[in-house]
């Protein structure tokens, strides 16, 4: 008995000594498995047992694509919504509303909202503090706390604690429909629409001051991005060509390959 216990003992200690491996470190493609048609999941991808010749091999794989699940967000009802902006990770939403009410000929009686949601919006709060505008375009840093929107047509608002108070930027009013920053918050690119003469106007210093970038033109802009850093700009022209700026927006380029889209209202 006592031999037998010393003997497992042994054993216990040794297998203890070496290290686990996954089960499936060793799965690749063109590595060995034991039974044909057997599959197992590595590296994002779905690996089948086949036969290759005499041997028994894992085929090349097949990578998951992750199944997107698409949920209408029904709490805030249907309503005349104007733009959408969201956080990296997804959980903080802005939502604009350009009106609540119409009269029969389709012309606005009562102005709309700016909604935030904290939960990937589930539950949305009106932001009493931005006012009743016709709100059109917003955008949020990447964090969800920087906020800016624009009405139509008005003035450019800003936030910094995630909606709750807003504060008018010292641009102009113009016709304002789309609005884009950078993932700080602190670079700013928005846009008219107004046929013909509306402009693209940028702001490197958290809308404190704004130039105008003559170099785009004067189009119906429809709609504006930013990349993360700011540096590299997209613009939309209703019936027209897609524009790009990396520079900050001081010079634009005309991007035909696309050919003329019509779009807008």
């Amino acid at each position: 008995m006592k031999k037998n216990l010393i003997a497992f003992l042994s054993i216990l200690s040794l297998s203890l000594s070496v290290p686990l491996v996954p089960a499936n470190a060793a799965i690749k493609a063109g590595g060995a498995c034991k039974k044909a048609g057997t599959t197992s999941v590595a590296s994002g991808k779905t690996f089948t047992c086949v036969k290759s010749g005499k041997k028994l091999v894992w085929g090349t794989g097949k990578t998951i694509v992750p199944k997107i699940v698409i949920k209408s967000q029904t709490t805030l009802g249907k309503r005349n919504f104007g733009g959408v902006a969201i956080s990296d990770d997804g959980s903080k939403l802005i939502i604009s509303e350009s009106c609540t009410k119409r009269d029969l000929k389709g012309s606005c009686e009562a102005f709309g909202n700016i909604y935030t949601s904290n939960d990937y919006g589930l539950t949305w709060l009106k932001q009493e503090d931005a006012g009743s505008r016709s709100w059109i375009g917003v955008t949020s840093s990447s964090d969800g706390r920087i906020l800016h929107a624009a009405s139509y047509p008005g003035d450019i608002y800003r936030s910094e604690d995630f909606g709750f108070t807003w504060k008018k930027m010292t641009c102009c009013n113009r016709w304002w429909w789309t609005i884009s920053s950078s993932a700080d918050g602190e670079k700013l690119v928005a846009a008219e629409y107004v046929i013909p003469q509306g402009v693209i106007a940028t702001s490197n210093d958290a809308g404190k001051t704004w130039t105008d970038s003559l170099n785009a033109g004067k189009r119906n802009w429809n709609d504006v991005s930013s990349s993360s850093d700011g540096s590299k700009l997209a613009a939309v022209d209703v019936g027209g060509y897609i524009y790009t700026s990396s520079d900050f927006g001081i010079n634009w380029k005309e991007n035909t390959s696309a050919g003329k889209k019509p779009g807008g209202l």
